[in-house]
């Protein structure tokens, strides 16, 4: 395909407030993630084909940056094109910056399209 569209879904981390989770729930958490993962790789990638855009869908489940990273590497993949949510300030540094670390680490080039919501 010429665009691979990639959703990662990150894996539950436990922490004291799901250590009561069966692991059942914990499953239907991570299923219910991929399963909304697989729904947007493949409604992206249909809109992509009707614009006659050879296109595929792939979900990944680990860290965002790392899985994106990797699969560029294995994928040989000559392109990384991501939208960022433009995160500033405790959430940026609550969350980090999974565009900036693909940024500094990706070893092909990278394009970013900002979706900060523009202010009235």
């Amino acid at each position: 395909p010429d665009v691979i569209v990639i959703d990662v879904v990150e894996p539950v981390y436990y922490d004291q407030s799901l250590l009561n989770m069966s692991g059942n729930m914990m499953k239907d958490i991570r299923d219910s993630g991929v399963a909304a993962g697989q729904k947007y790789v493949e409604t992206v990638s249909e809109q992509l084909r009707k614009d006659g855009i050879n296109a595929s869908g792939v979900v990944e489940m680990g860290k965002p940056a790392d899985v994106i990273i990797d699969y560029a590497e294995k994928n040989n993949v000559d392109l990384i094109m991501l939208c960022t949510h433009g995160r500033s300030g405790v959430t940026r540094w609550i969350f980090g910056s999974v565009a900036e670390r693909i940024l500094q680490n990706a070893a092909v080039p990278v394009f970013m399209l900002s979706l900060r919501k523009m202010k009235n």
